[in-house]
């Protein structure tokens, strides 16, 4: 199954909802799809929803992936929702992108990540 991405504007959020199948043969491209998307609409608050997306990278492909991504972009602030069994995959991938300034935090829940989206 290949993935779908979908995005929705809403009280200055720019929601994407990603689903499908990921992992690390697709994490490039589904990353470019979502800059593009966040640089079309300049969002600088931004929720994405991996609830629905199968496979995650492992912790060495996680760390060279966010590495990739464009530091003109660490202005958006960014939430995570996936699920509770991802969450060793989440947390790493928060920790490894505030590192580099990326402001990002993962979720559980929608309503924990607008809060936290619209708290600044």
């Amino acid at each position: 199954m290949e993935y779908t991405i979908t995005t929705q504007l809403r009280d200055n959020v720019l929601e994407i909802a990603i689903s499908g199948t990921g992992g690390r043969e697709k994490a490039d491209v589904i990353a470019l799809d979502v800059i593009a998307a966040i640089r079309a609409t300049q969002a600088v608050r931004t929720l994405i929803d991996l609830r629905r997306l199968e496979g995650r990278m492992g912790v060495a492909d996680t760390f060279f992936h966010v590495r990739r991504y464009p530091l003109d972009l660490r202005h958006v602030r960014t939430a995570i929702i996936d699920l509770k069994e991802h969450a060793a995959f989440t947390s790493f991938f928060e920790t490894t992108a505030s590192t580099l300034g990326f402001s990002i935090r993962h979720f559980n829940e929608t309503p924990d990540a607008l809060a936290w989206l619209q708290s600044e």
